[in-house]
């Protein structure tokens, strides 16, 4: 018998509320004085309150209150992580006694229920309820959760990749102002981070995965060391010849996609950018980033505006020049 259910099995004899000696204790389960003594200082230094009196012995203290309670490892995990996440939203009083549960729990747990736990507790840690600056990345965040906490895989597409991938969520982080999620990525076969708005079609599979030991969200992407994603933009048949013709100084790449081309613009100012993107109109689309995207989506919704009430009179002409 181990020492933890060797304590357990000290607390269940205690919790009689009748007065029983050392020896006795000692006796029913076939150990000596000593090691029930080394239990009892124990299990006191964890919070369990155990009275003793001289000539009598040792039982609970009256008012504390044990029932006997059978848990899964999920359940474990759950409660341990929630007690937390819970009493960080209330004074401290109670921030306290979930500590005290916490440890009470930890010190309870297996070797293997304690890793899990804190796996959870790394990968959860900056990812509280109700984040996110959108709906979609709320609805994003909320799936890749889920996956996380029964370590079950999910896939989802990006903008410039339909094809689905399965993706197998380590953790969450806020990294310059943006979610991550941190995982591995069964297309590219290796543990990568990708922005939480940019992850499309999220879904929920039934292909369960384990977390590595001992991992950490900052394995895969220091805050500080972030890559940036270069400017892609395709272009239809049309516009394609005039791009090839005068390739932009900034542009460090083109590429034959279809009857168009892709490009990539990297070095060059925001601003730049946008105007220069904006100039070639609908013949022009953004495939990465999704911020490109939304500025240019923005701006066009302006754009139709203001012109929304244009209109020529009944019969009058509409001179362009």
């Amino acid at each position: 018998m181990d020492y933890r259910a060797r304590r357990r099995n000290v607390v269940a004899k205690l919790d009689t509320r009748l007065w029983l000696r050392t020896a006795d204790i000692a006796v029913a389960l076939g150990v000596s004085v000593r090691t029930i003594h080394r239990d009892i200082a124990a299990l006191r230094k964890q919070g369990v309150p155990v009275e003793g009196r001289r000539g009598q012995g040792m039982r609970l203290r009256k008012d504390y209150i044990l029932h006997p309670v059978v848990l899964t490892s999920d359940e474990a995990t759950l409660m341990i992580v929630g007690s937390a996440v819970v009493a960080a939203r209330l004074g401290k009083d109670m921030q306290l006694v979930a500590e005290a549960a916490r440890k009470r729990l930890m010190d309870a747990a297996t070797d293997h229920l304690s890793a899990e736990v804190e796996a959870l507790e790394a990968a959860l840690r900056l990812a509280p309820i109700g984040m996110g600056d959108t709906t979609h990345e709320q609805e994003a965040l909320e799936i890749l959760r889920r996956g996380l906490v029964s370590q079950t895989a999910v896939s989802f597409t990006l903008a410039d990749a339909p094809e689905p991938d399965t993706y197998y969520p380590y953790g969450l982080t806020r990294v310059q102002g943006r979610w991550h999620s941190l995982g591995y990525s069964v297309s590219r076969g290796v543990v990568c981070g990708f922005k939480v708005d940019e992850m499309l079609n999220l879904v929920v599979q039934d292909e369960p995965y384990e977390l590595p030991r001992a991992y950490t969200p900052e394995d895969t992407l220091p805050p500080d060391e972030e890559p940036a994603v270069p400017v892609r933009v395709q272009f239809d048949a049309v516009s394609s010849e005039w791009i090839v013709a005068a390739k932009p100084t900034f542009a460090s790449a083109i590429h034959k996609k279809g009857d168009g081309i892709v490009v990539t613009l990297e070095d060059a100012p925001d601003d730049q950018v946008f105007s220069w993107i904006m100039g070639w109109g609908a013949h022009a689309r953004v495939l990465t980033p999704v911020a490109l995207q939304r500025r240019i989506a923005a701006e066009a919704l302006e754009m139709t505006e203001v012109y929304a009430h244009t209109r020529g009179s009944e019969g009058s002409q509409l001179l362009l020049f």
